[in-house]
This record gives C-alpha cells, sequence and structure tokens, in this order.
C-alpha cells in the first residue's frame, strides 16, 4: 500500500479502527455485566466518544467516495443529460444546507465544547468528542 492511498482512504481506515474499538468496548462491558456481574463504568462513556468520531469518519468517507445515502431510482430513469443537471442542483442545494447549518451547529459546538467542560466519568475535554 502506497502512502497516497493511505491518505485517500485515511478517514476508512480511522472509521474502521474506531469500529473495532467500539466492539471491543462494548463486548467487554457485556462480559463484566452479565459474567462477572458488574459493570464498568467508564466503558460505557468511551464507547459514546468511539461511536461518535466513528460516524465523523464514516461520514467523512462516504462523501469522499461518493457512496452516501441518496435515492437513485429516480435518477436512473433520467436520460444522461437532465440526470446531471439533476446532480448538479444536488450538489449545489447539499453545499447550501451544509453553509446553512453551520451556523446554529457553530453554536452548539461552542457550548458543549466551553473551557473546562469534562466528561463526568473519563474527565476527557468534551470537545475532544464532539468538536
Amino acid at each position: 500500500m502506497t502512502w497516497k492511498k493511505f491518505l485517500n482512504n485515511f478517514e476508512v481506515y480511522l472509521g474502521a479502527g474506531c469500529f473495532a474499538a467500539l466492539m471491543i468496548l462494548l463486548f467487554t462491558q457485556v462480559i463484566g455485566r452479565y459474567v462477572f456481574g458488574k459493570a464498568i463504568t467508564w466503558c460505557e462513556e468511551l464507547a459514546t466518544m468511539v461511536f461518535m468520531w466513528m460516524i465523523y469518519c464514516g461520514v467523512s468517507g462516504s462523501v469522499l467516495k461518493r457512496r452516501h445515502l441518496s435515492i437513485e431510482f429516480v435518477t436512473d430513469l433520467l436520460p444522461f443529460k437532465v440526470r446531471k443537471v439533476v446532480l448538479i442542483l444536488d450538489n449545489i442545494i447539499t453545499q447550501a444546507f451544509c453553509i446553512y447549518i453551520i451556523f446554529p451547529m457553530t453554536e452548539i459546538i461552542i457550548n458543549l465544547a466551553n473551557p473546562g467542560a469534562k466528561s463526568p466519568l473519563l474527565g476527557l475535554n468534551r470537545a475532544a468528542c464532539y468538536c
């Protein structure tokens, strides 16, 4: 594998690593709870953070590879030139929505990541999870 391929697929690899870590954390939590009768308190909090990063990486990788959720049934029925126009309009509408949503989401992130906001059990900065 070359560095270029690794860097082009970095989000996908990081998301897969997060998925593997999430499965290990959840498996550990289930074994601890049902086999040993004791829940590992920090495990759930860390699993939530890893899940958030898995989602971020998955969305980034799917948009990069143009594998994001879409309804292709309608566009497949259209002629090529019309399909091209519809896909361009789709990209413009998606970009407009992303620009519109930046400002409310920025406020939410600022509130979540205020200085000193720590996760309850692990004491990690909440900005590392939600930003």
